[in-house]
């Protein structure tokens, strides 16, 4: 009986630090947002950076930190924060508005345009992707489909 609480006392106090971690990295992804709304992009870096030290699989971290490299135009360091957290139970519709944008930025259309439609295919009522998708096939000259 003595080895049962044992275990549950490690077991508690592991889900309290889990817990407790999870909470400061919030904080400072929040942290990270604010001082990118005020242009502070190298302040917000580094909090990231932080962020993503003590969690290297927090979903928003990284997506943050891929947003913050998007607006810098470092569209490869983007794109890899993204993949990291591509396959996480978190990902939404803006996940996939982002790495198609990345991939218009970057002049490969066919690859936005696949990835907007891998996006609708997991979230087919999200009207950000399905602007994007016509907005690609437009730029294209796909009027067609664009429409």
């Amino acid at each position: 009986m003595k080895k049962f609480y044992t275990y549950l006392f490690a077991l508690i106090f592991a889900s309290t630090q889990i817990s407790a971690q999870e909470q400061l990295v919030e904080q400072l992804v929040d942290s990270a947002v604010v001082l990118m709304d005020k242009q502070l992009y190298s302040e917000s870096m580094t909090v990231l950076q932080k962020a993503i030290q003590k969690a290297p699989k927090h979903y928003r971290a990284n997506y943050e930190l891929a947003f913050l490299y998007s607006m810098m135009k470092e569209y490869d360091k983007s794109l890899s924060l993204l993949k990291k957290i591509e396959n996480s139970d978190k990902t939404n519709d803006r996940y996939y508005q982002m790495l198609g944008t990345i991939y218009d930025y970057k002049e490969m259309p066919e690859m936005a345009i696949s990835t907007y439609q891998q996006g609708l295919s997991k979230f087919p009522d999200s009207g950000r992707l399905h602007v994007e998708l016509g907005m690609m096939y437009h730029k294209s000259n796909n009027i067609e489909k664009a429409l």
